[in-house]
């Protein structure tokens, strides 16, 4: 199967990384959220994004002219629907609102449409079961920032088709994209490894360890990562380390998923990165 028409469920910095990826790379892709404010925003962001990447020269004019014309918003679903390849549901907070969601997109999609979901902790093969099509249903979890970010954590149910599976897994290269098969588990690899990383981070800072910056600089040039498990925390936003967490905690009743509490106390005060203007880094001034 060739995807070229995708839609995106969802207006958040997540989805907008997503659709960046697919209409730079060809594919008609459209992002659906109810509130128009939202889809505005997004298409804003991916403008911009697009613009930086032409000012350091990795992009040209004319490829950023020809992605935003591969992108549009929507907020009528029924419309968003008609005629896609891929939905990429990156929208949803619990399980029950996807398999709700889930269940509404197979009767709008064509029956040849794939649908995916984005999350790392919610089981794919959950949504499959309450299914009519559960062998058209995947996991597709990408990394933040997407634009920048090479790998996709493919995840199937026990009913995803192999030729569901194929056509992802050729998607993902046709955007440029590595692709990784992982079991059906909470966290999958990325989210298991990275969060209990940045997690330990916050511990070593509230145990005066060392300093916010000598932490980063220890993994920057001691690891030789691009950033420091604090500086990534803000940037993916310390609710969403500390969702994950709590997934991670309650799935596995593990200690060493425990939540840091100075992780609780941030996110509780409304610091929660660059998207609030102050984490462990502060954002205001930029």
């Amino acid at each position: 199967m060739n995807i070229s028409r995708v839609l995106i469920m969802g207006a958040g910095q997540i989805a907008g990384g997503i659709a960046q990826c697919t209409a730079s790379h060809g594919l008609n892709t459209t992002i659906y959220d109810p509130d128009e404010s939202a889809v505005n925003r997004a298409l804003r962001q991916v403008d911009r994004n697009l613009s930086r990447l032409v000012d350091k020269k990795r992009l040209t004019a004319d490829q950023k002219a020809q992605a935003l014309l591969n992108i549009d918003g929507s907020t009528d679903l029924n419309n968003a629907t008609r005629d896609t390849d891929l939905v990429i549901e990156a929208s949803a907070k619990s399980l029950d609102r996807k398999q709700e969601l889930f269940r509404l997109l197979e009767q709008l999609c064509p029956g040849h449409c794939i649908l995916a979901s984005n999350s790392s902790f919610f089981p794919v093969t959950a949504l499959a079961g309450r299914s009519a099509c559960p062998d058209r249903i995947i996991g597709l979890h990408f990394f933040t920032p997407v634009p920048l970010m090479k790998m996709v954590e493919i995840v199937r149910s026990y009913e995803t088709s192999d030729a569901t599976f194929r056509a992802v897994r050729d998607f993902c290269e046709k955007i440029g994209k590595e692709s990784a098969e992982v079991e059906d588990s909470t966290g999958l690899v990325g989210n298991r490894l990275l969060m209990p990383y940045i997690n330990e981070a916050i511990f070593a800072y509230m145990e005066g360890v060392a300093s916010v910056e000598d932490i980063d600089r220890v993994a920057r040039r001691g690891f030789n990562h691009p950033m420091g498990p604090l500086e990534l925390a803000d940037l993916l936003g310390l609710d969403t380390v500390l969702e994950i967490m709590e997934q991670l905690y309650l799935s596995f009743n593990d200690s060493k998923y425990r939540p840091c509490p100075l992780l609780r106390r941030m996110v509780t005060g409304g610091w929660l990165g660059r998207k609030s203007g102050r984490g462990f880094y502060n954002y205001e001034s930029n």
